[in-house]
């Protein structure tokens, strides 16, 4: 499993990156699927894009005072990165975003009904 990575939103990594003395920032991204079960039992699956600041963020010893940079990943992903497939109108899309609504839906019965409410 990899190690988790705090997410941010744009305006907070900004005003992160305007703080941290940070240097050498890379900018890198992963393609990841979200999946939902189609009406006819097969599996619907839409891309989505992550994003990710990987800089190398100023620290200082505790005891020493000396400074030092080690690599951190941030997490800069927004809704809007992703909304292009999202606003399509392809049944397949039409259909995957009402397989997750009704997968949700059933989520929040399955609670109530074993008392977490």
């Amino acid at each position: 499993m990899a190690p988790p990575v705090p997410v941010i939103s744009r305006s907070e990594a900004d005003k992160i990156f305007n703080n941290l003395k940070t240097r050498d920032c890379k900018l890198k991204e992963i393609a990841q699927f979200e999946c939902a079960f189609a009406k006819d039992g097969g599996v619907i699956c839409q891309p989505f894009t992550r994003l990710f600041n990987d800089c190398e963020v100023e620290h200082r010893d505790r005891r020493t005072k000396e400074k030092y940079y080690r690599r951190q990943m941030f997490e800069i992903t927004t809704p809007e990165d992703n909304n292009p497939f999202r606003k399509l109108e392809k049944p397949e899309i039409v259909e995957f975003m009402q397989s997750v609504q009704i997968l949700q839906s059933l989520m929040r019965e399955m609670q109530y009904l074993k008392g977490d409410h």
